[in-house]
C-alpha cells in the first residue's frame, strides 16, 4: 500500500507544480476479465461488468501534452463458465497515471492516453460451486488478500499499462481505455491470474 501512496504523492506533486491544474469527479464502467491458468485448473474467463468512481487531476506539462493521475475505487474481476469458481468480484484502490496528447478538432479535443496504473486490493468476494451428495451448493466468501498460497486468494498489489483515448468538450471528458495487468496476482506461483479491464468513463474538470 505504501507504494501506491508514494505514486499518488509523486503524481499529484507533478500536477500541482503546474499552474494549469484542473480536477474533478470521475465515474465509469469496467468490463473486466481475470485470466486463470495453471495448477491443473484452467477456466475460461468471461467478462464481468463493474464500476469505478473517484477523482481525476490534470495538468499541462508541455504544449498539447498533459499528465492525468486519478484516484479511484474500482470493481474488477471475472465470471467463469467451468471449474470450481464461478465469479470473482475484486475491489481495488486504483491509481492510473496517464500521459495525454491533445489534438484540437475545432469544437473539441481528441485525447490520446497512455501510462501505468497501480492498484491495491481492498475487498471483494469469490463465488464457488461445490458438489455434494444431493447436488451442488453455491458458496460465497470474502476475498483473502495476501501472499500465503495456502490461505489467500490473491496478492493485493497489482500494476499494469493503460492505453486509450477520449474526447474533451470544454471541461467534460469521455474516455475509453484498456488496462493490461502485468503481474501474476495469485500467491501460488503454479497458477497465473492477471487482470484485464476495458473502462468507459466520464469526468468533469473544474
Amino acid at each position: 500500500m505504501k507504494k501506491v501512496f508514494l505514486v499518488v504523492a509523486i503524481a499529484l506533486a507533478a500536477v500541482a507544480a503546474n499552474a494549469q491544474v484542473k480536477f474533478g469527479p470521475k465515474v465509469g464502467l469496467n468490463f473486466s476479465t481475470m485470466s486463470s491458468k495453471g495448477g491443473g485448473f484452467s477456466a475460461d474467463a468471461k467478462m464481468r461488468t463493474g464500476y469505478q468512481i473517484g477523482m481525476v487531476f490534470q495538468g499541462d506539462i508541455a504544449p498539447n501534452v498533459f499528465v492525468q493521475p486519478s484516484i479511484l475505487f474500482s470493481s474488477k474481476g471475472s465470471k467463469y463458465d467451468n471449474g470450481l469458481i464461478e465469479k470473482v468480484v475484486a475491489n481495488y484502490i486504483d491509481v492510473p497515471v496517464n500521459f495525454g496528447y491533445r489534438i484540437n478538432l475545432g469544437g473539441a479535443n481528441l485525447n490520446l492516453l497512455a501510462g501505468p496504473y497501480f492498484a491495491y486490493g481492498v475487498g471483494g468476494k469469490v463465488t464457488s460451486t461445490l458438489d455434494v451428495i444431493l447436488g451442488k451448493i453455491t458458496v460465497e466468501e470474502d476475498i483473502k488478500w495476501g501472499s500465503d498460497k495456502d490461505k489467500d486468494h490473491f496478492k493485493p498489489f497489482d500494476m499494469g499499462i493503460n492505453l486509450g483515448g477520449g474526447v474533451e468538450f470544454n471541461s467534460f471528458q469521455v474516455s475509453l481505455q484498456y488496462g493490461f495487468g502485468l503481474l501474476n496476482i495469485n500467491p501460488n506461483s503454479d497458477i497465473t491470474n492477471k487482470n484485464g479491464v476495458l473502462s468507459l468513463s466520464a469526468a468533469f474538470l473544474f
